[in-house]
């Protein structure tokens, strides 16, 4: 259970820095995990990589954006970390 609690606390990282530059290693501090542990019990949980998830949360993100508000697609794009 503590393992599942820290991936649900991992979660909460992402999405509260998702417009942040974020790394495997950072996330994985962040909840006491070694990168190597952390990345492990993260695709054994979630499903996909963490790098793969947060690429996956930036884009939906973005989109969403995209449609609901007039921003320019350069701001949503440097907003979300994407040059």
């Amino acid at each position: 259970m503590e393992d599942k609690d820290s991936i649900l606390r991992s979660l909460e990282i992402i999405e509260n820095q998702i417009s942040e530059k974020l790394t495997v290693g950072h996330i994985a501090n962040s909840v006491h995990f070694s990168k190597f542990h952390y990345q492990r019990l993260f695709r054994e949980m979630v499903g996909d990589s963490v790098m793969e998830y947060v690429t996956k949360r930036k884009l939906t993100l973005a989109d969403k954006e995209l449609l609901e508000t007039s921003t320019a697609v350069v701001d949503i794009a440097v907003k979300f970390g994407y040059d």
